[in-house]
C-alpha cells in the first residue's frame, strides 16, 4: 500500500516555496474546494460505474478541460451553456474540480501501468528478492560487499530518482525546472548550462546500480570458495546476495524542491517518503564513501547508462559536495576522471538507427528487425520489451530500474552489436551531453500538434525541455524573472527586495532568477543562439546534398559566419581538416582541384583525357564519404576551378554522380565548381547554365566564378591578367542570378572583388568587399523582396593571406563558403619540416642512432609518424581559420 503523502497545493514548488505565489494560478488548499453555487460531488466522484471506474484505457475523462466533446467543461463557459457569467459549473471551483478529476483519473491509470510493468506475476524469476534496500544504518555494510565484488563484477548498471522525476516516463528522466538564460556560445554550452542549473537546485531520492560480470552474469545468490567469493554471510542458503543494490536517501517534502506531481507518482510507485525524511542516506556522507568504493576512478569499471546526461551530473555534484563547475570542459575533466568507461545504451541505439551500423559494420538481420520494430520509441522499457527482457522490481524505483538496464545493455550487445562494443566508437558518449535526436523544428511541431498538453522531452536539446507556456500544471516558459509562473527558488532575502520571492537559481550565480552565465541576450543578429546548425539539416553529419546545402548555407548568412573550403590532395589532409571541424564543433567544406585529385590517383598515371584526374576524384569522394561520419560533423564534398581545358574532367565526374544518383538518390558530389571567369561573359553564362540543367535532377550545386581571381592555383594562372578584371560589377551579378534562378535554386557565385590566390604582402592586393554588398541589394530590389538582404549566396576565393576584418566584411554581405589552400599547404609542410629537424641524427640510416650504432630507428622513419606531424600543424591552421570565420561552435 502506497504511503500516503501530504497534498500540497498545486504549484510548482511544494514545501518551503508554497509561500512563493503565482499570480496566473488559483491559488487553492489540499482538499476539495467546496462551492456553494456549484455543488460539485467530492473527488471520489471518479469512482462512479457510470464515469469508466477502473477502467485506465478509457478515453473518456469526464473532468477533462481541453473543450472537446466528453469534456463537461466544453459547454459550460462563456455566456452559453449551463452556468454563463463564470457561474455554476463555469465557477472557478467547479473548473479546479473538473482539474482534481482528472489527475485522479491519470494517477488511477499511472498505478495501473506500474501494476503490469512491475514484475510481480506469479513467474518464477532467479533475481527476485536480490534488490537490497540501502538505508543510513546499512550503507557501510553494504558498501564493504561492494568492494569485495566490483573486481570480479566491474560492470555496473545505474539508474536515478529525483524529486522532479517526469510523470509515466519509463527514462528516469529527473525533469527540468529551470532554464539558463543568456547568450551561450554554442548549442552545447545552453544544453550543459541547463543541466548544470537543474542539477544543482535538486536533490536525488533513489540510486539503483546493478553489478554484473564480463559475460553478463550478476553475482550468485550464494558466495562460497567456488565462485572466489568466500564471503561468510551469503556462503549459505539463508540470505541470497544481491545483485542489485537501491540506495535511498535523505528528502524532505518540509525542507527540499520538489515537483508535486512528481512526489505523488514516485509515492504511487511505492516510495515511502516519509522513511527517506527519517532514516535516508545523508548524499555527502554517500558520496564520500563512493570515492573510496573501487566503483568509480577505476579504468576497469564500466559504468551502464541510459540517457544519463543528468544521472551523472548527480553523481560528479555528489561526489564533489559542491555545485557543478560553471565551464562545461571543466566538467567533462571530472566526468572523464570519475568515470572514465561509460556506456549509454540510448546513444548506442540511436547512433546504430541512424546510420545503420554497429562498430562501423552494417547492421545484421536482426538488428535491423529490431530497430525498425522500436521505430520512435525512445524509452527503456519500450527497448526492453523489444528485447524481450522482463522487469523484475516495481517499475519506476531505481533498483529495478538499474536491473532492467544492465540486462538489457547485454542483450543490446548480443542482438544488435554481434557480441563486440567498439570502446573507442561509444565509450563516453552520455545522450545528454552528446547524442543524435530529432530536429528543433520536429519537436516544436510534435508539441504544438499536442496543444501544449505537456512537458515534452526533446532528445535534440540533449535533455533540455520546451515547456507549455501559460499553462496551469508544471513549469511553464523562462523568458524572464517577471513572467508569472517561473519557477522560482527563495533566497534569505527574497522577501526584502523587489524580486518576486526569488534568488539565484545557480550557485554562484546572483545575476538573475537562472543565474549569471557568458554574456547576456542573443546574437549579434537578434537569433537565438541555442539552436545550431544539426538542426537545420536532415543529414547531421557525413557528406550532405541538395537542401542541407542549401539550408546549412542560409543558416551561415543569418548567423554570421562562413565555411572553409579546405583543398585536399591526400588522406592527410583530409584527416587534418575533419579533425579541426570536429574539434571546433563546425560543418566543414572539402574540394578536390584537378591537380589534387590526379595526386589522389598517382603522379605515375597519365592524365590523358583527365582520366587520373577523374578516377582520383571519384577514388576521394567514395573515401571522404566512408569517413566523415566518423567525425560527426556535416561535410560538403566539392571541387575546385574547373577551367574550360578542364571541362573533360567535370563531365567524367557528372557521369559518376549521375551513376551514384540512380543507386542512391544523391549525386556523390555536393557540389562542383566550373571556372570560366577567364572566358567571354557570353561563353561562361551560357556553358554555365548549361551544366546547372545536367546538375538540377541531382539537386546538385553549382559554384560558378564571374570577375578572374588573380594569382596562381594549381595549374591556373591568372598572375597577368589586368587589375580591372578582378572586380564584378553589380549589373553583371544581377544577369547570371536572372539566368541561372530558373534553372534551379543551387547555386552560388564567387564574384571577383580584388581577390588573388596566394600570400601575399600586405598592401598588395586592394579587395572591395563593398562590391558584395552592392551585388546583395540590386538583386533583392530586382526580386522585389524588401525582407530578404542577402538573396545570392557568394564565395571568398583567395582567402589565403587575407585580414581577419577583410573575413568579417566580406561575410557580412552573404559570404558563406572562404578557400583555403595556400596557406593550409604550408601549414602541413612545418610540422613535417619541424620534425626532420628535430629527428634528423634518426633518419640517416635504418639503424644506428646517438642512442647507439644497432638502435632501430624504424619509429622515427615510419610515414606514418612524420605525415602525422603535418596533419598537427595543418588542424591548427584549419581550426584557426574556423575562427577566423565565425564557424566555430556553430553545430
Amino acid at each position: 500500500m502506497p504511503p500516503t503523502v501530504r497534498n500540497l497545493p498545486h504549484q510548482m514548488f511544494s514545501g518551503p516555496f508554497s509561500h512563493v505565489q503565482q499570480p496566473h494560478l488559483p491559488h487553492h488548499g489540499s482538499q476539495h474546494p467546496s462551492s456553494a453555487s456549484s455543488n460539485l460531488p467530492p473527488p471520489s466522484f471518479n469512482a462512479h460505474h457510470s464515469l469508466t471506474q477502473g477502467n485506465p484505457s478509457s478515453n473518456f475523462n469526464a473532468f477533462s478541460q481541453t473543450g472537446n466533446g466528453n469534456g463537461l467543461a466544453a459547454g459550460f463557459g462563456g455566456t452559453g451553456g449551463l452556468g454563463g457569467g463564470g457561474t455554476g459549473l463555469a465557477s472557478q471551483a467547479a473548473v479546479m474540480g473538473f482539474a482534481h478529476g482528472a489527475a485522479l483519473q491519470q494517477q488511477q491509470q499511472a498505478r495501473e501501468q506500474i501494476r503490469r510493468g512491475s514484475g510481480t506475476g506469479s513467474g518464477k524469476n532467479p533475481l527476485k528478492g536480490r534488490i537490497r534496500d540501502v538505508w543510513r544504518g546499512n550503507l557501510a555494510q553494504e558498501m564493504q560487499l561492494l568492494r569485495s565484488l566490483v573486481d570480479k563484477y566491474p560492470y555496473i548498471s545505474m539508474r536515478f530518482n529525483s524529486s522532479t522525476k517526469r510523470l509515466g516516463q519509463d527514462t528516469e528522466f529527473p525533469g527540468i525546472v529551470a532554464r539558463p538564460m543568456g547568450a551561450f556560445t554554442t548549442k552545447a554550452d545552453y544544453h550543459y548550462q541547463t543541466l548544470r542549473c537543474n542539477v544543482d537546485l535538486l536533490k536525488v531520492i533513489q540510486l539503483g546500480i546493478t553489478l554484473f560480470n564480463e559475460q553478463g552474469e550478476p553475482p550468485p545468490p550464494q558466495l562460497s570458495e567456488t565462485t572466489g567469493l568466500n564471503i561468510p554471510m551469503y556462503s549459505n542458503n539463508l540470505l541470497p546476495c544481491p545483485c542489485t543494490w537501491q540506495f535511498n536517501f535523505q528528502f524532505s517534502t518540509q525542507d527540499d524542491m520538489y515537483n508535486q506531481d512528481s512526489i505523488d507518482f514516485l509515492a504511487t510507485a511505492g516510495l515511502d517518503l516519509e522513511l527517506h525524511e527519517k532514516q535516508g542516506i545523508d548524499p555527502s556522507e554517500f558520496g564520500a564513501v563512493l570515492i573510496s568504493s573501487g566503483l568509480v576512478l577505476v579504468d576497469d569499471v564500466r559504468w551502464i547508462s541510459f540517457h544519463s546526461g543528468y544521472d551523472f551530473g548527480y553523481l560528479v555534484k555528489l561526489m564533489l559536495c559542491k555545485p557543478l563547475p560553471e565551464d562545461e570542459t571543466e566538467y567533462r575533466k571530472l566526468l572523464s576522471i570519475f568515470f572514465p568507461a561509460i556506456y549509454d545504451i540510448k546513444f548506442m541505439i540511436k547512433h546504430a538507427q541512424r546510420y545503420g551500423t554497429a562498430n562501423d559494420q552494417p547492421l545484421s538481420p536482426t538488428a535491423n528487425t529490431i530497430l525498425q520494430s522500436l521505430g520512435q520509441k525512445s524509452g527503456l522499457q519500450d527497448l526492453a520489451d523489444e528485447l524481450g527482457v522482463k522487469r523484475v522490481g516495481i517499475a519506476h524505483q531505481a533498483g529495478s530500474d538499474s536491473l532492467l538496464t544492465g540486462r538489457t545493455f547485454w542483450e543490446v550487445k548480443k542482438l544488435i552489436f554481434n557480441n563486440t562494443i567498439d570502446d573507442e566508437k561509444y565509450i563516453g558518449q552520455v545522450w545528454g551531453l552528446n547524442g543524435v535526436g530529432t530536429t528543433l523544428q520536429s519537436s516544436l511541431a510534435a508539441y504544438q500538434q499536442a496543444n501544449y498538453s505537456g512537458m515534452d522531452e526533446t532528445p535534440n536539446l540533449n535533455g533540455a525541455t520546451i515547456y507549455q507556456p501559460n499553462g496551469n500544471q508544471g513549469p511553464p516558459s523562462t523568458p524572464g524573472s517577471s513572467q508569472p509562473g517561473l519557477a522560482n527558488t527563495p533566497s534569505q532575502q527574497s522577501q526584502q527586495n523587489q524580486s518576486n520571492g526569488m534568488g539565484s537559481m545557480t550557485p554562484g550565480g546572483g545575476g538573475g532568477v537562472f543565474g549569471r552565465f557568458p554574456g547576456f541576450g542573443r546574437g549579434d543578429n537578434g537569433t537565438d543562439v541555442t539552436m545550431g546548425v544539426k538542426e537545420v539539416l536532415k543529414r547531421p553529419v557525413g557528406v550532405i546534398v541538395g537542401d542541407d546545402v542549401t539550408n546549412l548555407f542560409k543558416y551561415a548568412q543569418q548567423h554570421n559566419f562562413a565555411i572553409p573550403a579546405i583543398n585536399v590532395a591526400s588522406s592527410s589532409a583530409v584527416v587534418a581538416a575533419l579533425e579541426a571541424a570536429r574539434d571546433s564543433k563546425s560543418p566543414i567544406i572539402l574540394q578536390l582541384s584537378q591537380g589534387g585529385a590526379a595526386y589522389f590517383t598517382g603522379k605515375g598515371v597519365s592524365n590523358s583525357k583527365q582520366a587520373a584526374s577523374i578516377s582520383g576524384s571519384v577514388a576521394a569522394a567514395h573515401y571522404i564519404r566512408a569517413i566523415a561520419p566518423s567525425y560527426e560533423i556535416p561535410v560538403v564534398l566539392h571541387t575546385d576551378h574547373c577551367s574550360r581545358p578542364l571541362l573533360e574532367w567535370l563531365d567524367g565526374m557528372l557521369d559518376a554522380d549521375e551513376q551514384y544518383f540512380k543507386q542512391h538518390d544523391e549525386p556523390l558530389f555536393s557540389s562542383h565548381m566550373i571556372d570560366l571567369s577567364a572566358e567571354e561573359v557570353e561563353y561562361n553564362l551560357q556553358t554555365t547554365a548549361k551544366y546547372l540543367k545536367r546538375m538540377a535532377p541531382m539537386r546538385q550545386w553549382l559554384e560558378m566564378e564571374i570577375g578572374i581571381t588573380g594569382g596562381e592555383e594549381d595549374g591556373v594562372n591568372n598572375e597577368e591578367v589586368d587589375n580591372a578584371s578582378l572586380y564584378t560589377q553589380p549589373e553583371t551579378v544581377l544577369e547570371i542570378h536572372q539566368l541561372l534562378s530558373p534553372i534551379s535554386p543551387y547555386f552560388s557565385i564567387a564574384a571577383g572583388f580584388g581577390n588573388v590566390h596566394g600570400v601575399y604582402k600586405p598592401g598588395n592586393v586592394k579587395l572591395h568587399p563593398e562590391l558584395l554588398q552592392q551585388h546583395q541589394e540590386l538583386v533583392a530590389k530586382k526580386l522585389g523582396d524588401t525582407k530578404e538582404k542577402k538573396p545570392i549566396f557568394l564565395v571568398f576565393h583567395g582567402g589565403s593571406g587575407s585580414t581577419k576584418d577583410e573575413y568579417k566584411q566580406a561575410i557580412s554581405y552573404g559570404v558563406v563558403k572562404v578557400n583555403m589552400d595556400t596557406d593550409m599547404q604550408y601549414a602541413f609542410l612545418t610540422g613535417i619540416r619541424d620534425y626532420v629537424r628535430q629527428k634528423g641524427d634518426y633518419l640517416n640510416a635504418p639503424v644506428g642512432n646517438p642512442e647507439g650504432e644497432d638502435k632501430p630507428n624504424k619509429k622515427y622513419f615510419d610515414p606514418r609518424v612524420w605525415l602525422r606531424e603535418g596533419e598537427k600543424t595543418m588542424t591548427v591552421r584549419v581550426k584557426e581559420a574556423i575562427a577566423d570565420f565565425n564557424c566555430a561552435g556553430q553545430l
